[in-house]
Protein backbone atom coordinates (compact mmCIF):
# COMPACT_ATOMS: atom_id res chain seq x y z
CA UNK A 1 0.00 0.00 0.00
CA UNK A 2 1.38 3.30 -0.96
CA UNK A 3 1.54 6.56 0.87
CA UNK A 4 -1.19 7.79 -1.48
CA UNK A 5 -3.54 5.10 -0.08
CA UNK A 6 -3.07 6.37 3.48
CA UNK A 7 -3.58 9.96 2.34
CA UNK A 8 -6.78 8.85 0.61
CA UNK A 9 -8.06 7.14 3.79
CA UNK A 10 -7.42 10.25 5.86
CA UNK A 11 -8.98 12.53 3.26
CA UNK A 12 -12.12 10.40 3.21
CA UNK A 13 -12.24 10.67 7.00
CA UNK A 14 -11.81 14.45 7.07
CA UNK A 15 -14.36 14.90 4.26
CA UNK A 16 -16.79 12.71 6.19
CA UNK A 17 -16.32 14.44 9.53
CA UNK A 18 -16.78 17.87 7.95
CA UNK A 19 -20.06 16.62 6.48
CA UNK A 20 -21.14 15.29 9.87
CA UNK A 21 -20.34 18.78 11.16
CA UNK A 22 -19.50 18.20 14.82
CA UNK A 23 -20.04 21.27 16.99
CA UNK A 24 -17.70 20.47 19.90
CA UNK A 25 -14.45 18.61 20.56
CA UNK A 26 -16.47 15.91 22.29
CA UNK A 27 -18.45 15.39 19.10
CA UNK A 28 -15.22 15.32 17.06
CA UNK A 29 -13.90 12.55 19.32
CA UNK A 30 -17.20 10.65 19.30
CA UNK A 31 -17.30 10.87 15.51
CA UNK A 32 -13.70 9.64 15.27
CA UNK A 33 -14.68 6.47 17.13
CA UNK A 34 -17.80 6.12 14.99
CA UNK A 35 -15.92 6.36 11.70
CA UNK A 36 -12.78 4.25 12.09
CA UNK A 37 -14.16 0.88 13.28
CA UNK A 38 -15.69 0.34 9.84
CA UNK A 39 -12.19 0.76 8.39
CA UNK A 40 -10.32 -1.39 10.91
CA UNK A 41 -9.50 -4.10 8.34
CA UNK A 42 -7.73 -1.54 6.14
CA UNK A 43 -5.82 -0.16 9.12
CA UNK A 44 -4.90 -3.69 10.24
CA UNK A 45 -3.41 -4.40 6.79
CA UNK A 46 -1.23 -1.32 7.09
CA UNK A 47 -0.07 -2.36 10.55
CA UNK A 48 0.57 -5.94 9.41
CA UNK A 49 2.63 -4.65 6.47
CA UNK A 50 4.78 -2.59 8.85
CA UNK A 51 3.35 0.65 7.49
CA UNK A 52 1.61 1.98 10.58
CA UNK A 53 4.12 4.82 10.67
CA UNK A 54 2.56 6.09 7.42
CA UNK A 55 -0.77 6.50 9.21
CA UNK A 56 0.86 8.63 11.92
CA UNK A 57 3.06 10.59 9.51
CA UNK A 58 0.13 11.48 7.29
CA UNK A 59 -2.24 12.13 10.20
CA UNK A 60 0.33 14.61 11.55
CA UNK A 61 0.02 16.49 8.26
CA UNK A 62 -3.72 16.03 7.68
CA UNK A 63 -5.24 16.61 11.10
CA UNK A 64 -3.87 20.14 11.68
CA UNK A 65 -5.54 21.14 8.39
CA UNK A 66 -8.79 19.57 9.59
CA UNK A 67 -8.64 21.43 12.93
CA UNK A 68 -7.96 24.75 11.19
CA UNK A 69 -11.06 24.16 9.05
CA UNK A 70 -13.02 23.09 12.15
CA UNK A 71 -12.05 26.29 13.99
CA UNK A 72 -12.99 28.44 11.01
CA UNK A 73 -16.47 26.89 11.14
CA UNK A 74 -16.71 27.03 14.93
CA UNK A 75 -14.61 29.92 16.23
CA UNK A 76 -16.29 29.86 19.65
CA UNK A 77 -15.05 26.32 20.40
CA UNK A 78 -11.98 26.55 22.59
Amino acid sequence: MSNQYVISLLKKYTDWILQVNPQTYKEVIDDFFTYWPAHSAKLALLVKAGLSYKILDNANQTMPVFFRRFHLRHPSVA
